[in-house]
């Protein structure tokens, strides 16, 4: 009886990347996380639990773990005694690449003594004029992955809603108050958008950041009379499967607003104080409006509207 010879397979090079910071910032590294995905390497993640939860989520990485574990203490301070546990999980990995700052090189030394091969640290200032998803991305370069452009939340996954072009989430918040539009001059906006397209729902997304200023903005759209819908302090993947619904999203330089993008709501966004160059979000629909000299009291109400309207509603 002939011997089959079945194919030898070798079981795919693992690689742990380290992210905190921002959703914006997490979610600009999603390309780079995709690149190692496509060039077979198994990723997995130590990061902020809400970022985990969204990656494994979605299929992006195999596993996660927290960047706020008490072991994670003993990676940052030189010497330190690293948990046997954590470090033998932390030696399983071929590599490391971590986005944190690291400018003393103490977590550098922390996991290459745990007996990981490779540490490679990713450019987390994003300070050049490129794209912040190039720059993030330049460092899996070293070990044969290619940065992947396709990134999307929802790719590969079936029996999705078809996005509903009446239903327009909002998000009026970002992380600085010099990246927000005045609530009033959105919502003069929005009545426009209303006349216009009269069966337009709204869905306001606030977090943590808006908690201070929840009630002012349920106030003000209560005295709109805008049929609208409050999001308030959602889990991510939560989040995420609602915006998929929606045939529009409008905010401003957010992480929101990125995870808008990636999946796949056409974006409409302000910008003043920050480069749309490299900080728009990734997206197949994203269209920026910068104000002039980066100051965003410079748009007026009608400016926007006559540049949204195009864009946003169907004649």
């Amino acid at each position: 009886m002939p011997v089959v010879q079945l194919p030898v397979t070798e079981a795919p090079r693992r690689v742990l990347a380290v992210r905190g910071g921002a959703l914006g910032d997490f979610i600009l590294t999603l390309p780079a996380l995709g690149g190692l995905r496509e060039a077979g390497f198994e990723v997995q993640l130590l990061t902020r639990p809400a970022y985990g939860h969204l990656a494994q989520e979605f299929g992006l990485v195999s596993g996660w773990r927290s960047l706020e574990a008490p072991a994670v203490a003993g990676l940052l301070v030189p010497g330190a005694h690293v948990d046997a546990a954590w470090g033998g999980w932390l030696a399983g990995f071929e590599s490391v690449i971590s986005w944190l700052p690291d400018q003393d090189g103490v977590f550098q030394q922390q996991i290459l003594a745990c007996g990981v091969k490779r540490f490679l640290q990713g450019d987390w200032r994003c300070a050049g004029p490129a794209p912040a998803a190039r720059q993030l991305a330049a460092v899996i370069e070293s070990i044969g992955a290619r940065i992947d452009d396709r990134v999307n939340l929802f790719a590969g996954r079936h029996a999705l809603p078809e996005a509903g072009g009446n239903l327009i989430a909002f998000h009026p918040g970002s992380g600085s108050p010099r990246k927000n539009w005045a609530l009033e001059r959105w919502l003069t906006v929005m009545q426009q958008v209303q006349h216009f397209q009269p069966d337009t729902r709204w869905l306001v997304i606030t977090g943590e950041a808006e908690s201070d200023r929840l009630p002012a903005i349920t106030t003000a759209w209560d005295a709109s009379s805008l049929p609208w819908e409050s999001l308030h302090g959602l889990e991510l993947s939560a989040l995420a499967n609602r915006l998929r619904k929606c045939g529009g999203f409008l905010g401003h330089d957010s992480g929101i607003s990125h995870l808008a993008g990636v999946c796949g709501v056409p974006c409409r966004l302000l910008f003043g104080p920050t480069d749309p160059a490299v900080w728009a979000p990734l997206g197949h629909d994203v269209q920026v409006l910068r104000a002039e000299q980066g100051a965003l009291e410079n748009l007026g109400p009608a400016g926007v509207w006559q540049w949204l309207k195009p864009l946003l509603v169907k004649e």
